[in-house]
Formats: structure tokens, C-alpha cells, sequence
């Protein structure tokens, strides 16, 4: 089966909980409400990688808009049917809200296909299993992956894929790390509302640290650190101005770059 379009939806949150999906090693973490939204980091680079392949695709942040699950069903009904793929960013902790949310995706557009990625999903297979709503399982980064999806490959022949028969589950051998940074393209923020992410102090903190410890190495070397999001009040000495004179302080033409990918917010 081919798809034409790919529909990226990162879940509204749990009752009483904000989803922060890539903290945690990419495992997740709940926090109060109130707490800040933090993007899930890997859905803008898969949005740019699927563009660049030549694909539609259609970005639903529902845990940024604070949308509820009747509202994304509601954006979602009229995909049925469209040719469309909906690829869920899950998380350990909010795994059985999120296959809550697939079952009702399912009951509402029956004939939507249903994909979960995220850095937890090779850890919750036995879960994802149980749910009839689930269709495919991404294992491990998802940008090549489910753009062979998207191409209609044979799924046996996809690495990294799990996916439902009509007599079980199967799942394909891992696939191989890309160490090829560099032909990655840059992720697409201006389909995310990045107005509302917001990064609490403590981590600006650790990548202000961090920026510091690595200078040595990028005065010299071209290595390719991707794309850092820094969201925080500005002002004198706020923790986004203090990361600015940590950038400001490096010298080369990788601390340029480095200054060049941050957006401050």
C-alpha cells in the first residue's frame, strides 16, 4: 500500500499531565499542568525529510494547542480514505493514554492507518501488541522508515518496521544507524507552533554548560551538532541571553553555524 500523505500527530496530553516527550533520553516525562510545552524534537526533521522526498504531510500538535482528543478526531475525519498515513509520537509514560487515543482515532476513521514512533516504542512492543487500533510500529529514528512506508516497499523488506497480518505481528531486523548527519535537512519549525514551546531554565542551563565543554572540539573540527531550540523569556541575564554569550564567546566557523541554529525564543 502507498500513501501520498503523511499526517504527523503528537497526542493531546494526558488528563491533568503535560507530555514532554523527548525528555528523558527521548523516553518521555510528565509533568503538572502548567508546565512548559517542550516540542517533540524528532517530528519537524521527519516533516522536512518527507517534503524533501516529495510527500504531503500534515502537522497536528495537539499537545502544544492543548487540543482534546474529539478535537483531533475532527481534524482527522475527513483523511479517511484520502490515501493518508497518521504517524503518533508516543512516549513511555503516556503509552497507554496514547493507544487510548489510537483506539479512538480507530473508531472515528476506521480506515486511517495507524503508525507509533518514538524512542520508547522498541521498549513497548508487548504493549502495542494488545491494541488492534495500531497498524505499524516504528523502530528506532523514523525518517527513512516510514518514508519507505509512504513508498508502499514491501513492509517484509523494510528494517526497523513492525507491522500487523491477519495471523499476528511481524517485525523486521533492525535498522542501520545513518552516521551521515550532514545530508539531513534542516527540521521544519514553521509548520510547528513554536511560539508556544517554551524550555525551562534548568536545561538551558545544561546546554549552556555543554556548549562550553564542546568549544575546544568545534574550534576544529566541522562536526555537525544539528539543531538546538531555546525557548525562553529574553531579557538581561535571562537563561536564553546567557546561552547567546555562551555561542558569542566561541570563535571558527562552527561556532558561527552552531549561533546560525539556535532559535531563541
Amino acid at each position: 500500500m502507498r500513501f501520498k500523505r503523511a499526517i504527523m500527530i503528537n497526542p493531546p496530553h494526558p488528563p491533568g499531565y503535560v507530555s514532554n516527550k523527548d525528555s528523558m533520553g527521548g523516553f518521555g516525562q510528565l509533568f503538572p499542568r502548567g508546565a512548559p510545552h517542550f516540542p517533540p524534537l524528532d517530528l519537524p526533521y521527519l516533516a522536512a525529510y518527507l517534503l524533501r522526498e516529495g510527500f504531503e504531510i500534515r502537522v497536528i500538535e495537539a499537545g502544544a494547542l492543548d487540543q482534546s482528543c474529539a478535537e483531533v478526531c475532527d481534524a482527522i475525519a475527513s483523511e479517511e480514505g484520502s490515501g493518508a498515513l497518521a504517524v503518533i509520537r508516543t512516549s513511555l509514560p503516556t503509552i497507554d493514554w496514547d493507544l487510548e487515543v489510537c483506539a479512538e482515532f480507530r473508531r472515528r476513521c476506521p480506515g486511517l492507518p495507524l503508525a507509533l514512533c518514538g524512542g520508547a516504542v522498541p521498549s513497548l512492543l508487548f504493549r502495542i501488541q494488545l491494541y488492534p487500533a495500531v497498524d505499524f510500529a516504528i523502530l528506532g529514528e523514523p525518517d527513512e522508515t516510514v518514508t519507505e512506508l509512504m513508498r508502499g516497499k514491501e513492509l517484509a523488506k523494510i528494517p526497523g518496521l513492525m507491522f500487523r497480518e491477519t495471523d499476528g505481528w511481524r517485525q523486521t531486523p533492525a535498522r542501520k544507524a545513518d552516521r551521515d548527519l550532514d545530508r539531513l535537512p534542516f527540521p521544519r519549525w514553521d509548520l510547528f507552533p513554536h511560539e508556544r514551546y517554551r524550555s525551562p531554565s534548568n536545561v538551558v542551563d545544561e546546554i549552556e554548560h555543554l556548549v562550553r565543554r564542546i568549544r575546544p572540539i568545534m574550534d576544529d573540527s566541522s562536526t555537525h551538532f544539528g539543531s538546538l531550540l531555546i525557548s525562553a523569556p529574553a531579557g538581561r541575564n535571562s537563561p536564553s541571553q546567557r546561552l547567546l554569550s555562551a555561542l558569542n564567546s566561541m570563535s571558527g566557523p562552527s561556532a558561527t553555524a552552531l549561533s546560525h541554529k539556535t532559535i531563541i525564543r
